[in-house]
């Protein structure tokens, strides 16, 4: 049977709900190493901690082809995870690669999908967490790079739940609440710099600098660290 943890954000209602089910043996989260995969990952691993489950977490991770960075990133910020909170059910991470010929949508997504089904299937994981989280107000975010192909389903999402098999944990909390529940949980210092939220492709990194500063992900983090009054290049 599923309970929920709620972790509350107060700007704006921001919440965070983690479900789990004392059954679950593997439960898989995709951790691409950004500033919300990151959160995720150590909210539940503290959370199965606290209410002494069985349950074992393995980190999904991808090596994108036109992406910079992706798997490094997310080996850093597991590693650290795992240091401060000295969770100790953790299953082997799984990692896959998608080529450069395929690493933009739809086949990007496409290449995702079926690793997920995948590990369904086979019993690599009994559930799987996606990092997605709320977009931020319209009105903030009217000056993001390529703001319009935003994802208008993220602008007033109704469930965490995708399906009999998925959840997303994040859904109902943007930035400004991913970041405050760095600060609520002290991680700021220790996990958050290792962090690495921007999505530029390659192709189009300017002077070799990533994160670029200037893509719509970059953009992102900018606002949620300004609105918990914290330095925007962190």
């Amino acid at each position: 049977m599923i309970f929920e943890t709620v972790f509350d954000a107060q700007n704006s209602d921001n919440k965070i709900i983690i479900p789990l089910d004392p059954s679950w043996k593997v439960l898989g989260i995709q951790l691409s190493g950004g500033l919300d995969s990151a959160l995720l990952t150590y909210l539940t691993a503290v959370t199965i901690q606290k209410n002494n489950l069985q349950t074992k977490i393995r980190t999904i991770s991808c090596d994108v082809g036109n992406k910079p960075d992706y798997l490094p990133t997310a080996r850093r910020v597991l590693a650290k995870i795992k240091e401060i909170t000295n969770f100790e059910n953790w299953e082997k991470p799984y990692e896959y690669s998608i080529p450069l010929a395929e690493s933009k949508n739809p086949m990007k997504l496409y290449a995702s999908t079926n690793h997920m089904k995948a590990l369904y299937l086979t019993n690599y994981i009994d559930f799987g967490f996606n990092g997605i989280t709320k977009n931020p107000p319209a009105l903030d975010r009217k000056c993001f790079t390529d703001n319009d192909g935003r994802e208008v389903e993220r602008d007033t999402p109704i469930s965490i739940y995708r399906g009999e098999k998925s959840a997303r944990p994040l859904a109902m909390c943007d930035k400004r609440g991913i970041i405050e529940l760095y600060v609520t949980h002290d991680i700021v210092s220790s996990l958050l710099p290792l962090t690495l939220s921007c999505d530029v492709n390659r192709e189009n990194v300017v002077d070799g600098r990533i994160p670029c500063g200037r893509c719509w992900w970059c953009d992102e983090r900018k606002w949620g660290l300004r609105s918990n009054g914290l330095d925007e290049n962190l």
